[in-house]
């Protein structure tokens, strides 16, 4: 907890602290696994966006809780930068859910599709 006499230098070196612990591996010893790749991010370059991790969660939609007829299906899709982790979003579709065409969340990270199966 930062307090309003703490001065710069202290807050730097905690945060330094913090980085460190944070960068030990997880099974609590303090060298790096030999033969792990060490990434460091140069902040002064944007991360390019060339690699995607996808999040696609299909559901189907029955007639009902006693009818196991499938009559559609749902989609969400979060898609994030394998790079950096920073999250796609979805800028020009518009918020909510439709059953006629796509919507994203409020926050316009995740995709919402309700997709009607058609009849035979």
């Amino acid at each position: 907890m930062t307090t309003a006499t703490e001065s710069p230098v202290a807050l730097i070196r905690r945060a330094a602290a913090h980085l460190r612990r944070a960068r030990r591996p997880r099974d609590g010893s303090r060298r790096a696994q030999q033969g792990a790749e060490v990434t460091t991010a140069n902040p002064d370059l944007p991360c390019p966006h060339l690699n995607h991790e996808a999040w696609v969660d299909v559901q189907r939609l029955t007639a009902s809780d006693d009818d196991p007829t499938v009559i559609g299906y749902t989609t969400d899709i979060k898609i994030n930068c394998a790079e950096c982790g920073e999250p796609f979003r979805w800028k020009g579709v518009q918020a909510g859910t439709s059953q006629t065409s796509p919507m994203c969340s409020l926050d316009e990270f995740t995709l919402h599709r309700l997709r009607h199966q058609l009849p035979l």
